[in-house]
C-alpha cells in the first residue's frame, strides 16, 4: 500500500517528523495525531519499526534526528540543498554537527548581496552613477530607470526594508516595518508586496528584490498577470522552483532516490535504468551513507520521509508540474 498523498496525511506526517526536535509532546491530542500518521502512511510505520530495532538511540543520533526536515527546515529555504547534504554526511559519519538550513538563517553571501542591493538603491536615489565596483549597481539602476517622485518613494521603502530584514530582532519585523514611511502613492501600493522581503531565508529572495526593482521601474510589468514579482511567502517561493532555481528539485529528487536505493538495497544498475537523470547523485548518496546499521537505517528512513513529503508540497504548489525525472514517488514498501 502506498501513502495517501492528501493534505491531512501530509500534516499528520509533519507532526510525526517534528518529534525529532521536540520529543513526544505532552498534549494527548498531538500524541494521537502522531500515532495516526503511522496508520495512514506505511512509510511512517516502517520507520517506527526501524526505530525500535535501533534502541538504545545514541546521543549523536538523537541530535541528527532533531534536524529531520519538518516545519522550520523546508524546501523553500536558501540552504535546503546544503542542509540535505549535511544530513547525509551526519548519518554516514555517525556524527552530529550544526549545519545550515533552518528558517530565519541566511548565508553570509546573501548578507553581502543585500548590502550591495541597498547601496545600489541609495546611489539611484541620490542620482549618483552606478558603482562600477558593485556587481548589482548597474543592473538595479537599469531596472529602476529614470528617477521621478513616485518611483523614488517606492525605491526608498524597498531600500529601508532590505536594511530592516538584516537588522530587525526576531519577532519585531512587522512592528518596525509599519514604522517605515511610504512617501509616494506607488510606495503605498507596493507596500504589501515589499513586506514579503522579511523572508530573507527563502531561496528566491534575490529574485524578489530584483523583480521589485523592475516593478518600480516598469508600470506594465507591475500591472501584469501573474504578478511573479511579489510572490515571496513560503508556498509562493516553492511555486517558482523550476524558473528561479532549476537545480533545487532535481537535486532533492536525486537525494530521495539515493536514500531509497540505500534503504531498500536497490542495485545501482536498476537505479540508472529507472532514474537515469539523477542516478549519479543517488549513487553518491549511497556511498556517503556507507554500511547499513540499525541506527543509520532509522535516521535515513526519517530523512527519506521528510524529503518525500517536501517534494509533495512542491508538487502541490508548483505552477508547472509534473516534477522532472521522477514520475512516481518511491516508497519504502516498494522493491
Amino acid at each position: 500500500m502506498n501513502p495517501t498523498f492528501d493534505r491531512d496525511v501530509w500534516n499528520l506526517t509533519m507532526d510525526w517528523l517534528g518529534t525529532g526536535e521536540t520529543g513526544l509532546p505532552e498534549d494527548p491530542e498531538k500524541r494521537d495525531k502522531i500515532a495516526l500518521a503511522a496508520q495512514r502512511d506505511p512509510d511512517v510505520a516502517q520507520v517506527d519499526a526501524w526505530r525500535a530495532q535501533a534502541e538504545p538511540i545514541p546521543e549523536w543520533a538523537s541530535r541528527v534526528d532533531g534536524d529531520t526536515p519538518h516545519w522550520g527546515v523546508e524546501i523553500c529555504n536558501e540552504a535546503w540543498l546544503a542542509y540535505l547534504e549535511a544530513q547525509v554526511l551526519k548519518i554516514g559519519k555517525a556524527f552530529w554537527f550544526s549545519g545550515p538550513g533552518w528558517c530565519g538563517d541566511e548565508s553570509m553571501a546573501r548578507r553581502q548581496w543585500a548590502s550591495w542591493a541597498a547601496q545600489a538603491l541609495s546611489r539611484w536615489l541620490d542620482r549618483a552613477p552606478p558603482n562600477a565596483l558593485s556587481p548589482l549597481s548597474a543592473e538595479i539602476d537599469a531596472l529602476l530607470g529614470e528617477r521621478d517622485p513616485e518611483k523614488a518613494g517606492a525605491a526608498h521603502l524597498l531600500k529601508e526594508t532590505i536594511e530592516l530584514t538584516g537588522a530587525s530582532p526576531p519577532g519585531r519585523f512587522d512592528e518596525q516595518f509599519q514604522e517605515l514611511e511610504a512617501a509616494s502613492r506607488l510606495a503605498e501600493e507596493m507596500r504589501g508586496k515589499i513586506k514579503y522581503l522579511q523572508f530573507r531565508c527563502g531561496y528566491r529572495w534575490e529574485q524578489i528584490v530584483l523583480e521589485s526593482c523592475r516593478a518600480i521601474g516598469d508600470e506594465a510589468y507591475r500591472q501584469g498577470e501573474p504578478r511573479f514579482w511579489h510572490v515571496g511567502c513560503c508556498n509562493g517561493q516553492i511555486a517558482f522552483a523550476y524558473r528561479d532555481d532549476p537545480l533545487r528539485v532535481p537535486t532533492t529528487t536525486g537525494i530521495l532516490i539515493g536514500l531509497w536505493a540505500w534503504l531498500k538495497e536497490i542495485p545501482a544498475d536498476r537505479v540508472s535504468t529507472t532514474y537515469p537523470e539523477v542516478a549519479s547523485l543517488a549513487e553518491r548518496v549511497r556511498l556517503r551513507l556507507g554500511e547499513i546499521t540499525p541506527v543509520k537505517r532509522w535516521l535515513a528512513g526519517r530523512l527519506f520521509v521528510g524529503v518525500r513529503i517536501w517534494l509533495q508540497e512542491y508538487d502541490y504548489g508548483d505552477l508547472t508540474p509534473p516534477r522532472p525525472a521522477l514520475e512516481a514517488v518511491p516508497t519504502l514498501g516498494a522493491s
